[in-house]
């Protein structure tokens, strides 16, 4: 992933908006989730992408569950992926909405992302938020018992 150095703008290159997605929105480079909406149900939700999805021969789905299967073949983070997500549909056309996994395989994470989806007041959601960043803004140490620390970028939803 290469560092962004200038400023992104509207005018700025394909290129330029996915590094800067990237370097925002960073978790495992080796396997990601992909979106899924089934056609019966309409349950929704998020599953590892895997290159053998629904190859016929090898891919046994529904019999097979995704976690039991021994053909496994996760499918790595690309700039396509993040072009595809930020467009909304991949190569073929298809709806596309890529997930990230934060916690990365040394079991560290850049990130955090807060709901604050209960009815609450500005105040008690900034006071949360703040709460929620002061033990690593004040120590800047990771082991601290917070999931931030000097490179990680707090979001609140």
């Amino acid at each position: 992933m290469t560092p962004i150095s200038r400023a992104v703008d509207r005018t700025s290159s394909s290129e330029d908006k996915i590094a800067l997605f990237r370097s925002l929105f960073r978790g495992r480079e080796d396997v990601y989730p992909r979106r899924f909406e089934s056609r019966k149900t309409g349950r929704s939700g998020y599953a590892p992408a895997c290159a053998n999805e629904w190859v016929r021969g090898i891919c046994e789905k529904p019999r097979i569950k995704c976690a039991e299967c021994p053909n496994r073949r996760f499918l790595p983070v690309t700039d396509d992926v993040i072009r595809w997500h930020l467009s909304g549909s991949d190569a073929n056309g298809q709806p596309f909405v890529a997930g990230v996994y934060p916690l990365l395989q040394d079991e560290t994470c850049t990130s955090l992302s807060e709901n604050h989806s209960t009815p609450a007041s500005d105040d008690i959601l900034a006071e949360d938020s703040l709460a929620s960043s002061a033990p690593s803004t004040q120590t800047g140490d990771p082991s601290n018992g917070s999931a931030l620390d000097a490179r990680s970028t707090p979001w609140t939803i």
